[in-house]
């Protein structure tokens, strides 16, 4: 008896670690063609439709198998510089962002470097506070960075954009930076429990395929797959299903997102590929 309720304990807490804010493709592995070019899946790119000099997936990583490199290269004539935004909505309040970072090849003025800007919205998505760091210099090697983010009493935030540039004023076409392990820290004190879904989840364990049924009628349209190392996956809902025939067997949480990057529903998911 001691067993198994040790064992469900460790589960429970395992579990209730998935529950901090999440940056979906936060160690950039998902990659998908847009507008003939390529961009991480889950960001807007200001490049995706012109060039894939200053945004490209690369294969040095200080978590998964690859990062994102941001930085600048010549189109028609001119050096231009590039950055990558994301806008989502917050299931609780984060402590920190941290990530991963080098800059490489940059020519030292103060106008060419990373620059990381991340704004918070409340509930009417009404301006809250907003938070912006920058480099200095070069690292060949990956560095560590952290924001930290603090909210007065009553302030709540629901929503973010993430913008990272590489600012290139001046420049020289190849400088740029590389970013990797994007993430939220957890918060502190109790987390928000989310209201309870009508959408229900099956089959689980799954194989293959994971299917929804929708008796509230939610406008389910994507689901995003969390891994216990962090991984991001996420898929398009098509005829109240996905594949997932891509993934590696293990535990995941399943995100229930609607067309307005609302999450519906969370649930653990065993996967059993």
């Amino acid at each position: 008896m001691k067993k198994t309720l040790l064992l469900i304990v460790i589960a429970s807490s395992a579990f209730l670690s998935f529950a901090q804010p999440v940056i979906f493709n936060s160690s950039f592995e998902n990659w998908e063609s847009r507008y003939t070019k390529s961009a991480p899946v889950g960001w807007q790119t200001d490049s995706a439709g012109v060039t894939n000099g200053s945004i490209k997936k690369i294969s040095t990583a200080s978590a998964g198998n690859s990062s994102i490199q941001i930085g600048t290269t010549t189109y028609q004539g001119n050096v231009i510089s590039s950055f990558i935004k994301r806008d989502d909505s917050l299931t609780s309040t984060p402590q920190n962002l941290s990530f991963d970072y080098m800059v490489l090849l940059n020519n030292t003025s103060q106008f060419n470097s990373l620059y990381v800007e991340i704004y918070f919205f409340d509930s009417k998505k009404k301006d809250l506070r907003d938070f912006n760091w920058s480099s200095s210099g070069n690292n060949t090697k990956f560095i560590s960075a952290n924001i930290p983010l603090t909210f007065n009493s009553g302030e709540v935030p629901k929503y973010y954009t993430l913008r990272i540039s590489y600012f290139n004023v001046g420049g020289i076409s190849g400088e740029y930076a590389i970013i990797d392990n994007l993430k939220f820290a957890k918060p502190a004190g109790v987390l928000k429990t989310l209201t309870p879904s009508d959408i229900n989840v099956y089959p689980n364990p799954a194989i293959g395929t994971l299917n929804f049924s929708n008796k509230a009628n939610d406008k389910l349209a994507r689901v995003r797959l969390i891994s216990t190392a962090g991984q991001n996956f996420e898929f398009p809902v098509t005829n109240s299903s996905i594949d997932i025939s891509s993934v590696s067997k293990g535990i995941y949480l399943a995100e229930l997102i609607d067309a307005n990057n609302q999450i519906l529903k969370r649930e653990k998911v065993s996967v059993l590929n």
